[in-house]
């Protein structure tokens, strides 16, 4: 860490090499060359010799060197203690992505061109979704545009391991391979984290039961 900073700070890294050189090597060499002086008036004569100003000097780059260090040893500390609240983040993060409810879309059964759609949303993993709803469900064309949309909030209590809820629309015929369903499903686990999904339900060569991909944000 600290090499990397002198690498990107290479200029204020020299200017601080000569600064402390000024002051271990510079300074005393000053102090007992005034002390050679002789005083043009009484006013500047000190009853200090140089070896009393070189130890109050030594005493003052001590006193400067504990606080330096003591400083450099809070921020280490501080730059620790926030890479480990980022890793213990990061493994939280995982492990409530591991442990999340894990579901799927899919189409079932639909009448001609994909009307009427019957759609299953299923739970894939050991874990109980609960609180799962669907605020409503869109048909879109090429343009984004809303040829239709059921507005209802579709609700379950939860959904446990391997468990199909079932939801039948009464969507119109689709009269493009272009056209997509869309929707949002919203629902929480048992550790009341909560989790919003986007379902894209698209159509391949020709308008028969669209494929939906499920995208948790």
């Amino acid at each position: 860490m600290f090499i990397r900073f002198i690498k990107d700070h290479k200029i204020a890294a020299i200017l601080l090499v000569l600064l402390v050189l000024f002051m271990v090597v510079g300074v005393p060499l000053i102090i007992n060359w005034m002390a050679r002086i002789p005083a043009v008036t009484s006013f500047f004569v000190t009853s200090w010799s140089a070896n009393d100003a070189l130890s109050y000097y030594g005493s003052v780059l001590g006193f400067l060197s504990t606080v330096t260090l003591s400083g450099l040893a809070l921020w280490q500390n501080h730059v620790i203690q926030e890479a480990n609240d980022k890793h213990t983040e990061l493994l939280e993060k995982m492990e409530r992505i591991k442990n999340a409810p894990h579901l799927t879309v899919k189409s079932v059964v639909a009448h001609g061109a994909a009307s009427d759609l019957e759609i299953k949303v299923q739970n894939i993993s050991d874990n109980i979704a609960e609180n799962v709803t669907i605020p409503g469900i869109r048909l879109l064309d090429e343009n984004g545009k809303v040829v239709w949309e059921n507005e209802e909030n579709i609700t379950v209590d939860y959904l446990i391991e391997g468990r199909e809820w079932r939801i039948k629309l009464e969507n119109p015929v689709v009269s493009s391979t272009l056209h997509r369903f869309m929707f949002e499903i919203k629902y929480t686990d048992k550790f009341g984290s909560h989790y919003v999904g986007k379902a894209i339900g698209s159509f391949g060569e020709k308008v028969g039961l669209p494929t939906f991909k499920l995208t948790i944000e």
